[in-house]
């Protein structure tokens, strides 16, 4: 066995170990993900004696040790920030910690939404409307005035050689609509990664879902991203998309138009803390969001 191998070993002993002193008892079971992803946690379910899990273990990966405290604290600011009506869909962890400079989580146990074809769908009619009325009413409670700190983000948007033309043509935009004050941004809690994938079911809780993994969130984000990119991954209808997109240029105080500079608003600021995101992949995302909102105009 080599030394790498050895290592993590001896830390998923550990973290284990922890799962027990916890009076989390059961098996664990680690789960072996996609190896490409380089700041991947580390994740093993907790199963009771029937194989059934009630309990996730997120370790972060050496690459980003402080990935899952990250997740914890930026979780426990939007819960604050969110008050007690709204803050119910972002789940407290069990036990937090770290393990030889690794940091942890042991979290309750949440049923992804099905892959099914079948299930999906159903799964879908009740689960998409909730999740829509909950970012209405967190940009809603959020949603205010924010100055120009949103300028230099923009600007290296703009101006950075491997971003795509286009994509620097909807910064300079955005940069233009705000320096002639035709476009007064307002400021709101994001997730920055609101989509299927992120959401899972709470079948006892009155939401009906949860949201997890905040660790790109900002209390001090952009609108209408995490509205895309949710529409994206649940295939949203246009008219629906329409409909929310109205009413959250409402909120935000905006034209429809400058949808588009919330967007790119939300994008410069990803790009300025992307760490170990491929950028690659980054660009992906921006290109699948502006072409969605771009039916639209």
């Amino acid at each position: 066995m080599s030394n790498v191998a050895k290592s993590d070993s001896d830390i998923r002993k550990e973290a284990e170990a922890i799962a027990r002193q916890s009076d989390i008892l059961g098996h664990v079971r680690w789960i072996e993900l996609e190896p490409e992803v380089i700041d991947q946690r580390q994740i093993a379910y907790i199963e009771d004696e029937k194989g059934r899990p009630y309990a996730v273990f997120s370790l972060s990966s050496p690459c980003s040790p402080d990935l899952e405290a990250r997740d914890l604290q930026l979780a426990s600011i939007a819960r604050r920030i969110l008050g007690p009506d709204l803050q119910t869909v972002i789940p407290k962890p069990l036990v937090s910690g770290r393990i030889r400079g690794l940091s942890f989580g042991i979290h309750p146990w949440f049923d992804r939404a099905s892959k099914s074809k079948w299930r999906w769908p159903i799964q879908r009619h009740f689960l998409v409307p909730k999740v829509l009325e909950w970012l209405r009413n967190a940009t809603r409670k959020t949603s205010r005035n924010a100055g120009r700190e949103i300028l230099a983000p923009l600007r290296l948007l703009a101006s950075d050689p491997e971003i795509d033309s286009w994509l620097k043509d909807e910064a300079n935009q955005a940069l233009k609509r705000l320096e002639t004050d035709q476009w007064k941004p307002k400021q709101v809690l994001a997730h920055n990664d609101l989509w299927k994938g992120n959401i899972l079911i709470n079948s006892l809780g009155s939401s009906g879902f949860v949201i997890i993994d905040w660790a790109s969130s900002s209390p001090d984000g952009y609108g209408i991203y995490d509205l895309i990119s949710f529409a994206l991954s649940c295939r949203l209808s246009r008219r629906t998309l329409l409909k929310e997109l109205r009413t959250h240029c409402e909120i935000l105080g905006c034209d429809l138009v400058d949808a588009k500079s919330h967007l790119a608003a939300s994008l410069a600021m990803l790009l300025a803390r992307l760490d170990n995101f491929p950028k690659v992949r980054f660009l992906e995302k921006a290109q699948s969001c502006f072409e969605r909102l771009a039916s639209f105009y």
